[in-house]
């Protein structure tokens, strides 16, 4: 059998109780044409899927170049051998949360810890990524009242996790005072934030009229970690109308911040309460307002101005160091650059990719960005960011992961977390090999119909 007659189904348990109706139903495709493995993607919608190639995943999904080849058909079954075995995994993890080593274990389900650079990152915002596992994972953490083990699972988020409703044993309060306490772990802190963020708790004016918690949220714009100041900035209100501590904290610290990230939250979060005129009314900041970050392997530069003028990033330079020692610099123009731009904001993102590729090592990393607006005025910032450390084989073998989306869901009509789990297992493993009639396919030019092949996404 050819890898040309064969096609890979990915079939997941009906929910249907009609009498006669089928138990599995199709849940995803693979194709190969000429050996290489093709999945389906819907870039419009409405509008029909496209073939496009399967390469490793999840380098792919997340838009990461080190995906490397379309996968043959070896590689399509290794990878869903490792899908079987991530969510066998799960659903032991899952059924031992009682245990310490079992929130472990968990914990490492979500995702990679925030210190190995060499770990697959998403090249910008990601679309259509569903990863059960992971959220399953969160899910059942929060089940345990472990809240230390559930802010770790968050903060190793990475995408393909629609955050899950909390249960009412994990409060709004224990949120705020872990996230406001010194004493707690800076990525803890984050988390609980980030929680906080998605309007579960009893922040808002409906579901908190006194909103008692409105003065211990205001404090955290003052708080010494920047990082801090910036995630409860990002929190929002139901209401258009802020409450008037926060309200109040929010205009007192424009005066006062320096931080670029914090400047940007800040006006992000006058938009949002429509106190913008307000705030840039109180006080001048230098323009134009210009933060960068690392997010191992890839930079993300974001720029902003409160003026007229519309800037634009028209040069990135990012030099990495050994010591003394210049080990690889990247020289990238706009069109090099991925990321967008609206009105007065543009956000760009700049993949660490050097050539020669750098040595196993710790490097120091200069950034420069050159910005040019509308009037041909130009100027220059220089950031340091974080160490970067890469690694031996480093990227090269990607981890053990879900299938995209196609049999990354979590089945229909489960009733438990372990079922659901268990629905996943069956799901990639309910895989049907079937010899496709000659022909079949192919229009009557003699082509295949929809399986050319494309490059890049």
């Amino acid at each position: 059998m050819s890898s040309r007659d064969e096609v890979v189904l990915f079939l997941q348990p009906t929910d249907s109780d009609a009498a006669g109706a089928p138990p599995w139903e199709l849940s995803g495709l693979r194709i190969f044409r000429d050996g290489q493995a093709y999945r389906f993607e819907q870039h419009m919608n409405p509008g029909l899927s496209e073939p496009v190639p399967q390469r490793a995943d999840p380098f792919d999904i997340m838009g990461d170049p080190r995906a490397g080849a379309p996968l043959d058909q070896d590689g399509l079954r290794r990878a869903i051998d490792a899908a079987v075995a991530r969510a066998r995994a799960a659903r032991e993890a899952i059924a031992a949360r009682a245990t310490p080593e079992g929130r472990r274990k968990l914990v490492e389900l979500i995702g990679p810890p925030a210190d190995d650079d060499d770990a697959p990152v998403p090249l910008g915002h990601v679309s259509s990524w569903d990863d059960r596992i992971a959220t399953k994972a969160i899910e059942a953490l929060a089940s345990t009242g472990d809240l230390d083990a559930l802010l770790d699972g968050v903060a190793r988020r990475v995408g393909g996790v629609s955050l899950p409703m909390i249960p009412e044993s994990v409060s709004g309060p224990s949120l705020l005072a872990a996230a406001a306490s010194p004493a707690v772990p800076l990525h803890r802190r984050l988390a609980a934030l980030t929680l906080l963020e998605i309007g579960r708790f009893p922040l808002s004016s409906k579901l908190d009229p006194s909103r008692k918690h409105a003065p211990q949220l205001a404090s955290l714009y003052d708080d010494p970690e920047p990082e801090v100041r910036a995630a409860a900035l990002d929190l929002r209100f139901s209401a258009q109308e802020p409450p008037p501590p926060v309200a109040a904290a929010l205009l007192a610290r424009w005066g006062r911040e320096t931080d670029a990230h914090v400047q940007w939250s800040l006006l992000e979060s006058a938009e949002h309460f429509a106190l913008r005129e307000k705030l840039l009314g109180s006080h001048d900041v230098i323009e134009p307002i210009v933060w960068a970050r690392r997010r191992r392997r890839v930079v993300d530069i974001f720029l902003t101005s409160t003026r007229e003028r519309r800037p634009h990033v028209s040069r990135v330079v990012i030099t990495a160091r050994a010591g003394d020692h210049a080990a690889g610099t990247l020289d990238l123009m706009p069109e090099m650059l991925s990321g967008s731009m609206s009105g007065r904001t543009e956000i760009d993102h700049a993949f660490l990719a050097f050539t020669p590729p750098l040595a196993p090592g710790h490097y120091a990393l200069d950034l420069r960005v050159d910005i040019e607006d509308d009037k041909k005025q130009s100027l220059s910032r220089r950031f340091t960011l974080p160490a970067l450390r890469v690694g031996g084989a480093g990227a090269a073998t990607p981890p053990p992961v879900p299938p995209r989306r196609s049999c990354a869901c979590a089945s229909p009509g489960c009733t438990s977390e372990a079922e659901e789990v268990e629905a996943i297992v069956l799901l990639c493993v309910g895989v049907a090999v079937a010899r496709r009639r000659r022909g079949a396919g192919r229009r009557d030019d003699g082509s295949t119909g929809g399986v050319a092949p494309r490059g890049g996404r």
